[in-house]
């Protein structure tokens, strides 16, 4: 009767652990992003994978705005997905990623409004509203943010629990910012087209 007692304190402190987790990540990333502190936010993100994320974006809804079609083979993919290149390497800085982060900003022309932007104080005031806004995936852990946001407003943030860590591995963009970072996107591949 005891080791049953020991087994269900166990798992659920094990549980209460894989629940709490990842909110706490959360907060550590909020903190580092408003203290700006690039290295603590570099320990955070896994790169390629977030790289890969915002090709995937760009690219899909360049297709949708340009009407071509997704190359099928291998290298077609790779060509294209570096037509996104430039667009993406500039939100793959550290300090890009800080201003889309805590900001809602890429650069100088697209951005979202500042109480939209993902890791604000506003953002994460509310742990209920943030376990409320997320899945958890097994080793994944997703959530929308700001939460209190209709979904097209919203960030999208994808962890993966890695090491013993929870990294970002995706952010979605809310629509207007794919939007705008498409029409970037249009506007530089009609200057190549025209000095070729």
């Amino acid at each position: 009767m005891r080791w049953a007692l020991w087994i269900s304190v166990i798992l659920g402190a094990v549980l209460a652990v894989y629940i709490g987790s990842p909110l706490v990540a959360l907060y550590r990333i909020g903190s580092a992003v408003e203290a700006r502190d690039a290295a603590a936010l570099e320990q955070r993100i896994d790169f390629p994978s977030v790289r890969r994320s915002f090709n995937r974006q760009i690219m899909a809804r360049y297709r949708k705005v340009t009407g071509k079609p997704v190359p099928l083979g291998a290298m077609a993919r790779r060509f294209a997905l570096s037509v996104a290149d430039p667009i993406v390497a500039r939100l793959m800085t550290i300090n890009a990623l800080l201003d889309l982060l805590g900001k809602g900003e890429v650069g100088t022309s697209a951005r979202v409004p500042a109480d939209q932007a993902p890791f604000t104080a506003s953002s994460l005031g509310n742990v209920w509203q943030l376990w409320l806004s997320s899945d958890y995936l097994g080793r994944t852990f997703y959530i929308y943010l700001p939460p209190d946001r209709p979904r097209v407003s919203q960030f999208g943030v994808e962890f993966r629990l890695s090491s013993w860590q929870w990294r970002i591995v995706g952010i979605d963009l809310p629509e207007d910012l794919k939007e705008e970072l498409t029409r970037e996107l249009v506007d530089l591949t009609k200057d190549r087209a025209q000095r070729f």
